[in-house]
């Protein structure tokens, strides 16, 4: 079980980061322990899935531990579709 306070490469370690690290690395994810079940899960089949606003804030230790992807929307594809989505969902909550 991953115990450690600070990780090389993190500038600023959160829980978050910690687990993340935990649960990304080939190592550990096999025999990760939750704290609070007390349970031990097999995670080395998971596939996780984030998203970040930018790349940069993204400690490189995980980094290292992931396959990155991204891409932006254009304002066209704001304007034709994100946008009128986010207001049919909207508009249907009222």
């Amino acid at each position: 079980m991953f115990s450690d306070t600070s990780i090389e490469g993190v500038k600023e370690p959160t829980c978050m980061n910690l687990l993340c690290v935990q649960v990304l690395d080939d190592v550990q994810n096999s025999t990760f322990v939750d704290t609070y079940l007390g349970l031990p899960f097999d995670l080395s089949k998971a596939m996780f899935i984030g998203t970040a606003n930018r790349l940069a804030d993204i400690p490189s230790v995980l980094l290292d531990r992931m396959e990155v992807r991204y891409s932006t929307y254009s304002a066209i594809s704001k304007r034709n579709h994100v946008l009128p989505l986010c207001a049919l969902l909207l508009s249907a909550r009222l």
